[in-house]
């Protein structure tokens, strides 16, 4: 009797878990997985019991030869495919050594020589992982975004692109197909397809918190197709509070939601122009550093900020008479920047605040 309201007291707690959106404790899933035969291949560490993924495997009852193997399996993945999706987690991948997970037995033959290649592994991960504004907080953060478009190849291939984000602005790209329909009826959750494609979600919207260079089109000029890229501004500031976001760690910048996007919230822009203004600042940003650093390197900070202060107006003219310059250098249309002498005053201004 105490077993049966153990196993009440547990759905019940899937139920709320899966109800409020959250993926439960890993420790506790682990826990109800493990009464299934699905263990942790070693022991758990502290470290680990935030983590936002985790592989276990199937224990089969060799000590009893009235037990078909392979029945008990299909019998328990039943089990654990429900209490998984009850407690907030999907299934990322699973199977054997013919299935896929080679990568699987070398990760753990030094602690578990006994898996073979009958092993069967599964790999969760959490349906409702961390809040975006949890990781990033709530005000305009600053983050770090790979230089995917790399204009200038003697730049090297370890220069980043430092850019602002803002809270509620997000980018998505599509192809012209899709746009007639996104500007209809919005962004739609699905499942699969494009990111997701080899993980098993519930239906989601993927964002990116910054537009990724790298997916730009920039054949503006030949014919249009239905297959061209096209890049979407998602503006939900005025509406955040209404919408949740989860990070995603597989991918760099990545954020989903489970909710629609009606189409007001949505703008196609131009690529060239976010290209532009993200490399004007960056590159302007990275002069003042130089000019810094040439004239006042050795001096303290409070002094450097003093003398960045007095010399605003020599600062700005040298950035200014460099813009033709710099621009050539990135690949960037000058045209396209909106108030670039705002963008090199703004710069100089919060250097000495």
């Amino acid at each position: 009797m105490d077993r049966i309201g153990e196993i009440i007291r547990e759905q019940i707690e899937l139920l709320i878990e899966r109800e409020m959106k959250t993926s439960i404790p890993l420790p506790k899933l682990v826990s109800i997985l493990s009464k299934y035969n699905f263990l942790l291949p070693y022991e758990m560490t502290k470290e680990g019991e935030k983590s936002p993924s985790v592989t276990l495997y199937y224990k089969y009852n060799n000590d009893n030869n009235n037990v078909d193997n392979d029945v008990a399996l299909r019998k328990d993945f039943d089990k654990l495919q429900d209490i998984v999706k009850r407690a907030g987690w999907t299934i990322s991948s699973c199977g054997n050594y013919y299935d896929g997970l080679r990568n699987l037995y070398k990760r753990y033959q030094d602690r578990h020589p006994e898996f073979g290649v009958g092993t069967f592994f599964v790999n969760l991960e959490t349906e409702y992982g961390q809040t975006m504004d949890d990781y990033f907080g709530t005000e305009a953060f600053e983050l770090k975004h790979d230089d995917y478009y790399e204009p200038s190849k003697s730049m090297g291939d370890n220069e980043r692109l430092g850019v602002i984000y803002h809270r509620g602005i997000f980018y998505h790209f599509t192809e012209r197909k899709n746009l007639k329909s996104i500007l209809a009826h919005g962004l739609r959750p699905k499942n699969g397809g494009g990111i997701t494609v080899w993980r098993n979600t519930s239906p989601r919207i993927y964002l990116s918190l910054l537009p990724e260079f790298d997916k730009i089109d920039y054949g503006y000029n030949d014919e249009e197709t239905p297959n061209d890229t096209v890049l979407l501004k998602i503006d939900l500031r005025p509406v955040m509070n209404n919408f949740v976001f989860y990070v995603d760690d597989k991918y760099e910048n990545a954020v989903y939601t489970t909710s629609n996007i009606p189409p007001q919230f949505i703008e196609v822009v131009n690529c060239e122009e976010i290209h532009s203004n993200y490399y004007f600042r960056f590159a302007m940003e990275k002069f003042f550093g130089e000019i810094v650093e040439k004239n006042f390197g050795n001096c303290s900070e409070e002094i450097k900020k003093r003398r960045i202060q007095e010399y605003s107006f020599d600062i700005l003219l040298m950035m200014k008479k460099n813009i033709e310059r710099l621009c050539n250098r990135w690949n960037i249309e000058i045209e396209y920047v909106k108030s670039p002498d705002y963008i090199i005053k703004d710069i100089i201004r919060n250097a000495y605040y």
